[in-house]
């Protein structure tokens, strides 16, 4: 994570581990813009993994990983945990809209909630395999929903009162729906490395 938020255009990445979900980890990273994952300095860098990574990823074995454009974002702070829902959608532009105006107020509503956010993969972008990926199978979501919030307790009445199988499908959305829980572990930003953005 210090490597990356090194590069230019990387400004704060978070590690979540898994409370119920399908993968162990969750790596996020913000960046100003999407080039900056496709640009010359992360690509080499990419293909260059230092040994401490070129290690931890053999035991990587099934991963997914997305490269995306953030649809929907509202939020007052970041959450120490987080709930994901990755997904797909039958019309993407009139699905999007009916899950920000049906369903997604309704979780901002919810005690303890603090971020609600919606991503689409840029599925070519994605589908790169850089050197540090070479023979590691990698799923690529088509959308993604992450909630953030305080408690477990907000993210559990989340999946019952609002992010169900049948209200999912009812805003348009194709399963499976893939719902995991995760606790931040850490959170790091160019300031605490002393970079300025």
């Amino acid at each position: 994570m210090r490597g990356r938020l090194g590069l230019h255009g990387f400004l704060r990445g978070r590690r979540l581990w898994a409370c119920e979900a399908d993968r162990d980890v969750l790596n996020l990273y913000e960046v100003a813009d999407l080039d900056v994952l496709t640009g010359r300095a992360y690509s080499h860098k990419a293909s260059n993994p230092s040994p401490a990574y070129r290690s931890a990823g053999k035991i990587i074995t099934d991963a997914v990983r997305a490269l995306a454009h953030v649809r929907y974002s509202r939020g007052t702070a970041v959450g120490g945990w987080m709930l994901t829902v990755r997904h797909g959608l039958s019309n993407a532009s009139n699905g999007s809209t009916q899950l920000i105006e049906k369903v997604f107020p309704r979780i901002l509503d919810i005690r303890g909630v603090v971020g609600l956010h919606l991503c689409v993969a840029d599925q070519l972008s994605s589908a790169v395999v850089t050197k540090d990926r070479e023979g590691r199978p990698t799923a690529v979501p088509d959308w993604s929903i992450l909630v953030e919030a305080t408690t477990l307790e907000a993210l559990e009445a989340c999946q019952v009162e609002c992010l169900t199988d049948g209200a999912l499908i009812d805003a348009g959305c194709i399963g499976p729906f893939l719902k995991g829980t995760y606790s931040l572990q850490m959170l790091m930003t160019k300031q605490d490395l002393g970079i300025d953005v």
